[in-house]
């Protein structure tokens, strides 16, 4: 595997030039470009990359590489939790395997689940892949982590949206969304209330509590009930590093407001509100030493509310026009992890 090395941590090493990649930013999509290049047509490269590459903006050179000089890309997907590909590798990673064809007008993208493993099955992860065409989902700034046809369908229909809950965000109100830009492994932190969190005994934020603002109360409990929805999670993991979360994987989530049906929308509301109760009846208080001090925060259980999330699903898939299939796959997706130990999985 080529390094993972910013390249600002070496540009006064030594520099680079007439790199199509070079503002990717890191060293390890100037190897594979430089393999590419060194390659003839029909040879095959192969290397293990942080999953990253496949759907960050700055890595959209790297994606259009990929397109125009392969012939076919196979990509598969780890996650770093329960088990990893490596120990120490802290991070999740694909293995990236194509056939060098320069000049290629559409090269074939094949991906595969986004995959999770505890480590006693490690002797039998290779066997289970399986790689899924996704056609022409695949694009400069993201190759999704498509496994079966639902997937792809339910893709399509989201990509063919214009508008995303972005548009309807706003810079400040008093309608805010709190969440968190990182951790939760299985479950994203999504409400209308503001996270409890102590430090030294006294009522803090916490470093990671970030804001989406909205104009009226009302997108504020739709949006948020939509951002708690098994739906969104899937759509978050189908196209982000599946760790850290950014604005961007919130505000991407596709959905025109105006086209939701009023009953819909009455419901949406009404299941945000049992849904932040829940979440404030079910919260565990955890207790920390941090290098800022001693911390006492509520850890929330989305878990414990399924029934509820389920509801959002089932209501989201009737705005969409999921089929059964459709709506049974993202109700049940990564339901042997998602529903497993929540406690641990920070």
């Amino acid at each position: 595997n080529p390094p993972y090395v910013e390249y600002s941590k070496i540009r006064n090493d030594y520099k680079v030039h007439n790199y199509e990649t070079i503002n990717s930013g890191n060293l390890y999509s100037y190897v594979i470009e430089r393999s590419l290049a060194i390659m003839k047509n029909g040879n095959y490269i192969g290397m293990i990359i942080p999953i990253s590459a496949f759907c960050t903006a700055r890595m959209e050179s790297l994606m259009k590489l990929l397109l125009t000089k392969t012939n076919c890309s196979y990509i598969s997907n780890y996650a770093e939790r329960p088990s990893k590909l490596f120990e120490g590798a802290e991070r999740n990673l694909s293995i990236f395997i194509s056939q060098i064809q320069n000049n290629k007008a559409n090269s074939i993208i094949r991906t595969t689940y986004y995959y999770k493993w505890k480590a006693e099955h490690r002797n039998i992860l290779f066997q289970r892949i399986s790689y899924f065409d996704v056609g022409e989902v695949a694009t400069t700034r993201n190759f999704p982590k498509i496994s079966c046809l639902p997937e792809l369908n339910i893709l399509k229909e989201l990509q063919s949206i214009k508008r995303n809950i972005g548009y309807y965000s706003v810079r400040n109100s008093g309608n805010t969304l709190y969440y968190k830009n990182s951790g939760g492994r299985y479950w994203k932190f999504m409400a209308t209330f503001k996270p409890l969190f102590y430090l030294n005994g006294l009522k803090s934020t916490s470093s990671r509590e970030t804001h989406l603002f909205f104009e009226t109360k009302t997108e504020l409990e739709v949006f948020t009930s939509i951002l708690n929805s098994s739906l969104y999670f899937w759509h978050y993991v189908m196209n982000s590093d599946a760790r850290t979360n950014n604005p961007s994987d919130l505000k991407d989530f596709p959905i025109s407001y105006e086209s939701i049906d009023k009953e819909l929308v009455g419901h949406l509301k009404r299941l945000c509100v049992s849904l932040m109760q829940e979440l404030q009846k079910n919260a565990v208080m955890v207790d920390a030493v941090y290098r800022t001090g001693d911390v006492k925060f509520a850890q929330y259980l989305p878990a414990k509310s399924k029934p509820i999330i389920d509801e959002i699903d089932k209501v989201l898939a009737k705005h969409y026009g999921f089929t059964e299939e459709e709506l049974d796959f993202i109700i049940n997706y990564d339901i042997k992890y998602r529903m497993g130990d929540e406690l641990n999985e920070e």
